[in-house]
């Protein structure tokens, strides 16, 4: 055999050497994507899915800040509405006071200072005590006021060292009245639900919730008393008079120093 064929021999093992080589490379490539493909197809889905539920999670908790950040407006809105009926309240009640003070008491002669103490709303009467008695020269019938010219009530009962005050809420009480800056006229009584009730209001007589109702003196109190506001009023016109209720002034001032008049 020459030498030629001895090299066209190893040039063709040479080729089919390489052929095979490649052939193994492509197919061991092929499996390799093959297998990837199959493992990453799962874990594909799989972190799609994680995605999905992170963002659902998100959703979720971003819902419950929103609700949590609702309840507390509500909250706020609630204690804003609170302050500005407080506000409002005050506001009416100071009005109130001032136009008390603005009626006169020039007549008025406070004879003792006093002290009220264990206030009784209980039924059959209303009462409450005063740290001063007959030894204080305190006597029956006495009338108490506090220091703005507000009407508390009568001395009822004398101890040594106390007294009992009939309160004008009492039902058994009963003062001579009118509606500050208007002719109407009528007499209180102490109401154990309403508080005070105005009669021998004629369905003609001038008189509005709101109105100030003071003593006019026709009877044994001394004229221009805060007796208090009028808080609800009741017209038939079939009946001679109007149900007229009365919001006490003394509910109004804290009790504590009160004055005594002169018998």
């Amino acid at each position: 055999m020459t030498r030629l064929s001895y090299r066209l021999i190893f040039i063709s093992l040479i080729i089919i050497v390489g052929a095979g080589l490649v052939n193994v490379y492509v197919f061991n490539n092929a499996l390799t994507s093959r297998a990837l493909g199959l493992i990453g197809s799962p874990m594909a889905y799989i972190f799609e899915r994680s995605s999905i539920a992170r963002t659902i999670a998100g959703e979720f908790g971003h819902i419950k800040d929103l609700t949590k950040e609702n309840a507390r407006l509500r909250q706020e809105n609630i204690a804003l509405v609170a302050r500005i009926g407080d506000g409002k309240a005050l506001e009416n009640e100071n009005d109130f006071l001032r136009k008390s003070l603005k009626i006169t008491t020039k007549n008025i002669q406070p004879a003792l200072a006093a002290g009220m103490f264990m206030i009784n709303f209980d039924p059959p009467g209303y009462n409450a005590l005063i740290n001063r008695g007959s030894n204080h020269g305190v006597t029956t019938g006495q009338v108490v006021i506090t220091e703005e010219g507000v009407l508390v009530g009568r001395i009822k009962e004398i101890l040594p060292t106390t007294s009992r005050v009939q309160l004008i809420n009492d039902p058994a009480l009963e003062i001579s009245a009118q509606v500050l800056d208007k002719s109407t006229m009528g007499i209180t009584k102490g109401n154990l639900e309403s508080g005070v009730i105005l009669n021998l209001i004629v369905q003609e007589d001038q008189i509005a919730e709101g109105d100030t109702i003071i003593s006019n003196g026709n009877d044994g109190f001394p004229a221009g008393l805060i007796i208090g506001r009028v808080s609800h009023i009741e017209a038939n016109d079939s009946a001679v008079f109007k149900k007229v209720k009365i919001d006490p002034a003394m509910r109004k001032i804290p009790l504590g120093p009160v004055l005594l008049l002169k018998p």
